[in-house]
Parts: C-alpha cells; structure tokens; sequence
C-alpha cells in the first residue's frame, strides 16, 4: 500500500439506539489503504487510547477550549471554536448538523495537513538544491 488511497470509515446503523445519555459516543474504524487501521471516538485527552507526547491538541467546542486550557504533553494546543452540534441533539437536524461539523472539521484537517506537506516538500528541496 502507497498509504495514499482514500479513507473509508466505517459508519454505524443509522437506526441504531444511542444508549443513554452517559454512554452514547459511536465509535469509528478509519483505514488508510490496506495497513493502517484506527478506532476513532470522542473522548477526553487523556484516554489511554491518546498518545501522552508529541502530539497535536485540537479544541474543536467551546467547551473543550475552555476545560483544557493546558494540554500536557501537547506539541502545539490549537481552538478551533465551532458551534458543539450537540445543541441539536433529539431534534429533526441532530444527524444533519453532526454530519456539517464533521465536514467542517475535516476540511479545515485536510487543510492543515496539505500546507504540513508543502512545507515538507519544501525543506526538502532547499536541502537538495545547490
């Protein structure tokens, strides 16, 4: 595998029953070509799941931004403020309005992640020039 083709992301039932109010958080398996798998959740920072250094922390809520004002052994701690759509949770918009922040989140990733590429690429050439 290149390590280039495209995600996919397991989706769950649409129908499925969310669970209570503590436990509902649905869990994703992301693949990246044939070799990387990753089970990709909600969670707090310092789940055992979570790298513990040299990592990116990423505040995409209000809430997160102001409740992890220091996250320890963060490389770089971004905000990235956008409205929580849990404000549509229960209503006709809850699924379309998950789905908008989702996308939101990972255009502004993908983003991020083409101008770390440039910038490599870049450095790369500087060190090969004469």
């Amino acid at each position: 595998s290149t390590g280039r083709e495209p995600c996919r992301v397991a989706r769950p039932d649409p129908v499925a029953p969310r669970g209570d109010l503590k436990t509902r958080n649905p869990k994703y398996r992301v693949r990246w070509g044939e070799e990387m798998e990753s089970i990709e959740f909600s969670k707090h920072y310092a789940d055992d799941s979570n790298p513990k250094h040299s990592f990116a922390a990423l505040m995409v809520c209000t809430e997160a931004d102001v409740g992890c004002p220091n996250v320890a052994g963060a490389s770089i701690r971004l905000s990235m403020p956008y409205l929580d759509p849990k404000l549509y949770d229960d209503s006709l918009f809850e699924s379309a309005k998950y789905a908008e922040r989702r996308d939101d989140i990972g255009r502004a990733m993908l983003s991020a992640i083409c101008q770390v590429r440039r910038a490599i690429d870049a450095k790369k050439s500087e060190a090969t020039s004469p």
